[in-house]
This record gives structure tokens, sequence and C-alpha cells, in this order.
């Protein structure tokens, strides 16, 4: 009746397993998954021996004597050594079947009841000994259905139910108490006589718990628990002539003095008895760990592969857009790619395989629209086209870091610092190896920028949004000018002085700022800062007023802890024009007004005198 309700109870899993394939998602449709653990460990055959045994008359000189309630408390099973093999078919991401292998060993133990060592511990000349020993084994082989019950992209845990064979050999054992006198008629030596050495081919039913970590999608490293019971009957071993438990209980044999009887020999009342099971308790336990490996099929898509291009253009003005990160996702939003936009604001996704995708577009900040691209547009013959669309109002700064005085060469790997005069937010970037930057602005803004390398120097320099139109213009484009720090090189620094006075401004105090960090960064680094006008005004008003700014600007420096010996300041008044204004068209000559022209020519320098 257990064997029957045991495999109706493996008929309907496997009937609900087959039912909820069929029930699966359409994602889960042609779904297949090969897996397979090979472990190792420790098991225990608990009490995989008869149990208890029927009741029995103990005869004896002439007498009987019933007991009754015998138990097996002198044979027990140590742990051994486990091994097994699962193989699982999952053809649903959470359901499968499979086939289980098992091996158990272990060797069996007699324990000495206290009676029998007494005795030999007082009798000269006598000892136990074994022999006859054989361990006790068992092989299953098993099948049944396969649970995922928990997984995720590391871990997850199955669950095994198997219904199979149990090959299960129970051993051999004979106990022996040596130097014992004996006659022809009772021989008195033999405690035990153990003897199911013969396999028995029974039913078998198993559950199996492992957590397994994988190390990638196809390894792993499992950690698993497995229980298996036989299904043994006591009568089936009772029949069986070739099946022997024989035992002489020490304490079935004491004399009233509570010695055993028979002196200075070991005799007891009666024969060797064979005791006839009454119960069997057939269950194997084992824990261990193993390597498990999974093959998962990937189907094959229909249609071809296709390369994907995209465009990323402004929703304003249209034009392409640059350096723009161009992501591609799977239908899971994993990324599989991503690539920055060129000059013409395309990227092409090349050789893709059939599927559905999602792409998106980043530059900094500011987000594209997205595009799908679906499974049968794989289908068409040629590539698959695909428009990003970057919606924001804001302006992109299109810089180029490069050295001066030396034909505008671009220079990569400078760190630049963009500041928003409106707010004081100062933003970061780096030009990469072509001098290439860029800074995303706001509409109606002013800025400054400035760089920094080892080696070299920039001025500040000033841009702004302001008076442009976002719905025409895009890109606000900037060369960087950076100056390499040598002997008799000179830079200019965007100082500016309130009108006829050479007091230091808020604004001049930023850039001198600057000016003293690199002082302290080059500690054997001297210069001069010279101060010029235009050429409008007097010779002598023109010497003083540019020498008084010149000191001005080095008297704040020394102020901030630089040495005096290490900077001179020097106010050349109009005598090193860069450009003649009385030349130039429209540019006054009176001190009313001004022009470009005179702003080049009013300027603050520094030339390095040593390094």
């Amino acid at each position: 009746m257990k064997k029957f309700t045991f495999l109706l109870f493996l008929v309907i899993l496997g009937f609900a397993n087959v039912t909820l394939a069929q029930d699966a998602p359409a994602g889960n449709a042609g779904y297949f998954k090969f897996q397979a653990r090979l472990k190792i460990g420790m098991g225990q055959t608990f009490t995989a021996l008869p149990l208890r045994f029927e009741d029995m008359a103990l005869i004896g000189h002439g007498s009987s004597v019933e007991v009754t309630g015998l138990k097996n408390n002198v044979l027990k099973t140590k742990w051994g050594i486990y091994a097994g093999g699962n193989f699982d078919f999952y053809f649903h991401p959470n359901f499968g079947a499979g086939l289980d292998v098992d091996y158990f060993a272990n060797s069996l133990k007699f324990v000495t009841p206290a009676t029998l060592k007494d005795y030999v511990n007082t009798h000269a000349n006598t000892s136990i000994s074994e022999s006859n020993r054989k361990n006790q084994s068992l092989i299953f082989i098993g099948v049944g259905p396969s649970f995922k019950v928990f997984t995720n992209e590391k871990w997850d845990v199955d669950v095994n139910l198997r219904g199979g064979v149990s090959m299960l050999n129970m051993g051999s054992l004979m106990v022996k108490v040596n130097g014992v006198m004996e006659d022809e008629r009772y021989p008195r030596d033999t405690v035990l006589d153990f003897n199911y050495d013969k396999t028995l081919n029974v039913f078998g039913a198993k559950l199996g718990v492992y957590g397994n970590y994988w190390f990638n999608p196809f390894i792993g490293i499992s950690l698993g628990f497995d229980f298996i019971h036989s299904f043994v009957s006591a009568k089936k071993i009772n029949d069986d002539a070739d099946m022997k438990f024989a035992y002489k209980d020490p304490e079935n044999f004491l004399k009233s003095d509570g010695t055993l009887d028979g002196y200075p020999y070991f005799q007891p009342k009666n024969y060797l008895d064979k005791y006839h099971p009454k119960m069997m308790n057939v269950n194997h336990f084992s824990a261990s760990v193993g390597v498990v490996f999974r093959v998962v099929p990937v189907p094959k898509p229909k249609g071809k592969n296709k390369d994907i291009i995209v465009l990323v253009k402004d929703s304003l003005t249209s034009i392409p857009v640059a350096d723009v990160d161009v992501t591609l996702r799977d239908s899971k939003g994993s990324v599989l790619r991503t690539k920055k936009t060129e000059s013409n604001g395309k990227v092409t996704f090349e050789n893709v395989e059939p599927g559905d995708y999602l792409i998106t577009g980043a530059k900094g900040e500011l987000k594209t629209s997205s595009a799908k691209v679906e499974k049968s547009e794989f289908n068409k013959k040629k590539s698959i086209y695909k428009e990003l669309v970057l919606k924001d109002l804001k302006f992109m700064l299109a810089g180029v870091t490069v050295q001066c005085k030396n034909g505008d060469k671009p220079i990569g790997k400078v760190n630049i610092e963009l500041t928003n005069k409106n707010t004081g937010k100062v933003e970061t970037a780096a030009s990469d190896e072509q001098g290439k930057f860029s800074f995303n602005l706001e509409q109606e803004t002013d800025y400054s920028i400035v760089g920094n390398k080892d080696g070299y120097f920039s001025g500040l320099q000033e841009i702004t949004t302001k008076g442009l139109d976002r719905s025409k213009t895009l890109y606000v484009k900037l060369v960087l000018c950076v100056e390499e720090l040598k002997p008799d090189q000179i830079f200019v620094l965007p100082i500016y002085y309130d009108f006829d006075k050479c007091n230091i401004r808020k604004d001049a105090g930023i850039e001198l700022d600057r000016l003293v960090d690199l002082m302290r960064k080059y500690p054997k680094m001297e210069i001069e800062l010279s101060s010029h006008t235009d050429q409008r005004g007097t010779d002598a008003y023109n010497d003083k007023l540019s020498q008084c700014r010149a000191q001005s600007a080095v008297d704040y420096i020394i102020g901030k802890g630089i040495s005096k010996d290490r900077i001179t300041a020097k106010g050349y008044g109009k005598h090193k024009l860069i450009e003649d204004c009385t030349k130039v068209a429209g540019c006054p000559t009176g001190s009313a007004g001004d022009c470009p022209c005179h702003q080049l020519n009013r300027r603050t320098e520094v030339k390095i005198l040593k390094m």
C-alpha cells in the first residue's frame, strides 16, 4: 500500500509538471536547460538494520524464558563516504525532470555490552574479536520531477523528488569471545553472527535539496542534502534463509550474583538464537558539496543579423549632435553596447542578432528620446535606421585646447573649469587626446573658463549665451589657449581696472589667486608682472597709471605669501602696443568711447623670468 501511494504521488507530480509547462507564459515557449551535478560528502545509514525483533523464548537447562520487546541496540552503522550525481532536464524555468545516482558506503559497529566487557576484563586470556566483516552499501537510481524553488543571477535552490530502485546490501559481521573453553555440544564463543550480505533490490524514494552558487552562466558550486528511504519489509527478510541475525545477549546469562554463568569460562544457558525482524527502518542521509554545470541552448533567431544605424539630432535646429553616448539594450534592459556619435551625429551597431532592443542616448546630463527595435524589423533587406532627438534647450559648448604660439596645435588631457558667473557653480572636464571638450550651457548666462595642465597655464576666458537664439544656434565654439611654462614665456591675465584707477577689483582677485597657486606649485618660478595701456593720453600719464596697476597686482600676490624677491612690477604704459589703433577705422582717438583695438592693447601680462 505504501508503494502504491508513493507511486501515485509521483504520477500526480509528473502530470502537474507537464501541465504547468504547457501553461507557461509564451516567453518560455521552447525553453530547455540541461543541468548536471557531481557531488561527494559523508553519508549515514540510519538504522539500516533490523530495528525490532519478534518475541522469543530463550531455552536453557530444560526451562524457557519468554522475552518480549527485543530491540537492536548492539549493531549500529558509522558515517561513511557518499558520492552521487544529478542530471536534470528543465523544460520550464522552474520545473523539469531528472535522473539521480547515489552511492553510500558505511561500516558496521558492534556496541559491546557492559556485562561482556566486564567478563573479558576479569578473565585472563580472553578477548573479543571480529571476523567476516563486510560494509554496508547502497546504490540508488531514481527518476522524478525537479524544481527551481528560488533563482536569481548568482544563486538558485533545487528540490528533487525521485522514485527508483535501491540496491541495498546490509553487510555482515561475526563477534566472538576468544579464550573460552568449548565442547562439541555447546559452542560458547560466538556472541553475534550477523549475515545480511545479500543485495536487496527494493523500491526507494528520495528527497534532495541543493543550493547552487554560479561563477558564470555555465559552472558553479553546490551544497546539498539527500534523504533516501528504502522500502524493505521484515517479512521478506524472514522468508530468506540467507539472511541471519543471531545474537547471544550476555544480559540473559547472568547468575544471581550478577556474574556470567560458568566459571572460568563463558557458559550461556541457551544456544545462539536466531532473531526474526519485526520492523525495518532503512533511511539514508547525506551532506555533500559538488560542482554543478548547466547548458542552455540558445535558439537560433529568425531573420538575419543587421546593422542598426542611429542618428542623433537637435529638436530645434535639426543639427546632428556629436559625442552623444548611444546605448543598445536588450529586452531585459541589459546594456549590450555603448558608442559615441561622430561629427555627423551617427553611430552604427554592426551585425546585431534579431531580437527586441531599446536604444537611448545621453550627453552628460542631457537625455535624448528613445527608440525601439522590434524583431520583425530584421526581416528587412536593408539596415535598420533609427533617430533620437535631443529636446533640451541648453546650448552646447564645443571647445578645443590648443598650445599658444605653436601654430595653435591641439593639446590633450587639459583639466577644464567652467564657472557659471550667475550662480557660481563650477563644472569640470578634461579634454581628450585631440584636445576636444564640451559643456552644456544655460541660456542668457555668462561663463568664465580656464585650463590647467602640469607645465602649462591658461588665462581666464569669458563666454556668454546672452543674445543667442536657441532655435538657430546649438553650438558655442571656443578655442582655449594654454601657454607652456618656460623662461621668456608671456601670457595675458584678463585683469580689469576701473577707469583712471589702479586698485584691484574683486574679479581681478580671482585671476590673481590662480597665479598665486601656480607660483606655490612651482617654488623656483620668478616672474615679471607688467601692465599696459591703450595709446590715448600722454606718455607720462600712462606710464604712471600702468606702474601703479602693476604694483597693485604685485602687492596683492605678495600679500598672499609669495616672496617679493620672486616677482617684479613693471608699467610699460603705451610703449608696447599690440596694434596701432589710429589705423583702425572707427576706433576713437579721444578719451570718449572704446573699440576692440584699444581693449587688446590694455592688458596685464606675466613674463616668466626663471623656472
